[in-house]
């Protein structure tokens, strides 16, 4: 008997691990007719797919990261065609391969419409049901704008005009554990956005910098972003930014050698930060071969560090999005030209051992020019139906100024509720019923915090947002 109950639980275990399937998603600029596609790639088979080619009335030319948002959906954008050839904003479908346009930017001169015109950011999810982005021009005052995309109805809003001050945002918002939003701006600028009263402000201003692309933070409430210019050889640097001391400090400066950047149109560079202690990027220029490296930097030690030089033989070279860390701890990226093909590669490396291994060589068919930074999306479904999903978590109005109604559909019955600040520490804990479902965080500082219930089935779990 005992032996029979080993052999289901190691049957069962080996299920689950075979039905686990870990996939990277990405576009291309180019290729797939002549628009650029969508692609995923397998790291179990190893099988690259393209899932999708941009025609003119869909977009052109996405380099911005695809996100998946709350409803399964992926997200994105295109900086060019649409039907005006003022860029699309797009969900698409990984079930069923539908790819939706929910905006074509229309025309309307240097100003266009007020919802903005050549989105060049991606969307970021920030209530259950809004996601944000950013366009670099257009609007009102013709600087750009801050754009909502609801999921409920795919209804595209404005949301923030940027002016003189701050202008033409370059790169994605990221919300930080405080609440805001911050951003760059083409002008030169850090600035924060205010969800809820829809307040930006201008924190910080580079004066010889040109900052470009995304943010990245640690939990102390650190900013790191990359400027293409700047630094003791004007080749680029790594900052960071204090929100709480609004100071700014150059941390590295390129060079040639050692990796660079320059001035490269439509270049949205970022970094991965994993934990609190390590920085991981790409310069898409300078290393042994002029074709760009990836680097590490230790916040703790500040020390910079070349992994891996590109352009050696059939590798790939000028790599421009940042690296992702996938669940089998290796780094996947890709590299905009050189492979086999001189169009581009899909590379992993394993910081281990530093090997770099090119996975796919980008050809006119699939796709060219990769430059948006992966995501990776992991499929847990098994068919065994005795293991049942938690409920899902319904949790409004999100953000609130602190109380929060929490449901569970479909569900009986008392349980526990505890929420987590972004440092992991419990902030509160009560106990849901039909007649108390108020969650009241009035009191606790404004930011993200993490809700977890547990049922008979599992954990459900939501992220909710407290704004001041």
């Amino acid at each position: 008997m005992k032996h029979n109950l080993l052999v289901l639980l190691i049957t069962i275990a080996s299920f689950s691990c075979k039905a686990q399937t870990s996939v990277l998603w990405g576009t291309t600029a180019f290729g797939g007719g002549r628009n650029g596609v969508i692609f995923n790639y397998n790291l179990s088979t190893h099988i690259m797919q393209t899932a999708y080619k941009f025609i003119d009335s869909t977009g052109y030319r996405s380099y911005t990261s695809l996100i998946k948002a709350s409803n399964g959906l992926l997200y994105g954008t295109t900086p060019q065609s649409g039907n005006y050839d003022n860029g699309t904003i797009f969900s698409y479908n990984p079930t069923n391969s539908i790819l939706k346009v929910l905006t074509s930017f229309p025309n309307g001169g240097i100003a266009g419409s007020s919802t903005g015109r050549l989105p060049q950011s991606a969307l970021v999810q920030v209530s259950d049901s809004i996601l944000l982005a950013t366009t670099a021009g257009g609007g009102s005052l013709s600087y750009g704008t801050i754009i909502s995309c609801n999921l409920l109805n795919d209804s595209i809003e404005y949301a923030y005009n940027f002016n003189s001050d701050v202008s033409s945002p370059d790169g994605s918002l990221y919300l930080a554990n405080n609440g805001l939003l911050y951003g760059i701006a083409s002008s030169g600028n850090i600035y924060s956005y205010n969800f809820n009263s829809h307040a930006c402000i201008d924190v910080s201003t580079f004066p010889n910098f040109r900052p470009e692309g995304d943010l990245v933070e640690t939990s102390g409430g650190t900013l790191y972003g990359i400027s293409i210019l700047g630094g003791s050889s004007n080749k680029g640097l790594i900052f960071k930014y204090d929100i709480n001391g609004h100071t700014v400090a150059n941390i590295h400066s390129f060079d040639t050698t050692s990796g660079c950047y320059g001035v490269y149109g439509w270049l949205s560079p970022g970094l991965l930060l994993l934990g609190d202690t390590i920085i991981y990027g790409v310069t898409p220029l300078g290393g042994l071969n002029h074709s760009g490296v990836l680097f590490s930097y230790s916040i703790p030690t500040d020390q910079y560090k070349v992994l891996h030089d590109f352009g050696f033989g059939s590798d790939g070279s000028f790599p421009v999005a940042p690296p992702t860390k996938a669940s089998d701890g290796l780094l996947y990226g890709t590299t905009q030209t050189g492979g086999a093909n001189g169009f581009g590669t899909l590379y992993s490396f394993a910081p281990i051992t530093f090997t770099e291994t090119v996975l796919h060589h980008f050809d006119s068919i699939d796709g060219l020019g990769p430059e948006s930074k992966l995501l990776e999306i992991i499929d847990t479904a098994t068919s065994i139906p005795a293991i049942l999903p938690a409920p899902k978590l319904q949790i409004s109005p999100n953000p609130s100024t602190g109380e929060f109604i929490i449901q569970l559909p479909g569900t009986q019955g008392d349980y526990p509720v505890e929420v987590y600040n972004t440092l992991g520490q419990k902030v509160e804990q009560l106990t849901l019923t039909k007649t108390q479902n108020t969650l009241n965080l009035t009191g606790q500082s404004a930011g993200i915090y993490f809700v977890e219930v547990q049922t008979e089935t599992g954990k459900a779990t939501g992220k909710i947002m407290v704004v001041k």
